[in-house]
This record gives structure tokens, sequence and C-alpha cells, in this order.
């Protein structure tokens, strides 16, 4: 993440800001970011290989990343209860929909073989979109 993109995500706070940088992002990115092996296990990252980030991912800046928060769902990021670490109080408000926006990331369907979201995954984030944005109203 460069310094300009790490100081714009933690101006992002509301659900359509939070949906359109996570939007432009995986549909720029073409790619599931995943773990190292990621190809054969289907594991994906927050940071993954090659600088890849995933929905959630795009999201942390590089001060508030840590390794710890790989393997674990975004809502095992988010209070109550004690956390090994938590997502920036920022997001918190919309772990629901990030916690939607995660699935979306990690299902290899919504992903074309060669780059980009295949044709089922172009429906299913307008689909999101609608109901997450509808959902706040």
């Amino acid at each position: 993440m460069t310094p300009e993109q790490n100081a714009h995500v933690k101006t992002l706070a509301t659900r359509e800001e939070i949906f359109d940088h996570v939007e432009k992002h995986l549909k720029s990115q073409g790619y599931r970011s995943l773990l190292p092996g990621g190809d054969i296990t289907g594991r994906c990252a927050y940071r993954g290989e090659e600088g890849r980030m995933c929905a959630v991912g795009c999201l942390i800046g590089d001060d508030e990343y840590t390794s710890v928060m790989e393997g674990l769902a975004v809502e095992e990021l988010s209070p109550p209860g004690p956390r090994p670490v938590t997502l920036p109080d920022r997001l918190l408000p919309h772990v629901s929909m990030l916690k939607a926006l995660q699935y979306f990331h990690d299902n290899s369907g919504n992903w074309s073989p060669h780059k980009g979201l295949s044709i089922r995954g172009i429906e299913r984030i307008q689909d999101l979109r609608r109901l997450c944005l509808t959902d706040s109203k």
C-alpha cells in the first residue's frame, strides 16, 4: 500500500465509501488475495502474495495490519470478548457488511480463472451493493 493509499483508507467512514473502495479495489486487483500456497489450499489472506489484499485487507492501514489477523474471519476481529487483535475502530460499525464482502472475496466462483471477476461475480457484487447499501437506510 502506498503512503497515499494508507492515508486514504483511514478516511473511509460511511458504508457507501467503504463499499465503493472495496469494489474498486477488487475489480482493479483482478485476483483473490491468497496465502502462500493458496492456489492449492484456497486459503485467502488479508495481505497475500504479490501485494494483494482481500476485501477487508484493503481497508486496513499498513500500521494497523498484523499477521495475527491471518486465518481469522472478520467477525473474529471484532468485540465482544477478548481478541488477540481487533479491526480499527472506524470499521467496527460495519462488520456485517465487511463479513459479506469477505465472503464474496473468498468465494472462488466469483473469480475468472484468468483474471477478474467472473460473470457470476459481477452479478453478485451488484446484488451485494443493493443489499448492503439499502439495508442501512
